[in-house]
C-alpha cells in the first residue's frame, strides 16, 4: 500500500513537471492559443 502510495506521488510529481511548462507556454501564447480554439471551434460547425 505504502508503494502504491509513493508511486502514485512520484506519477503526480511527473505530471506537474510536464504541465507547468505547458501551463507556462499556454500564458505566453494565450492570444494565438485563444485564436486557434476558435478557429477550430468554427471549422467545426461549419464543416
Amino acid at each position: 500500500m505504502l508503494s502504491s502510495y509513493n508511486n502514485n506521488n512520484n506519477n503526480r510529481n511527473f505530471v506537474l513537471k510536464l504541465l507547468k511548462p505547458l501551463f507556462i507556454l499556454i500564458l505566453f501564447c494565450h492570444p494565438v492559443y485563444c485564436s486557434c480554439i476558435i478557429v477550430f471551434s468554427l471549422k467545426q460547425l461549419y464543416l
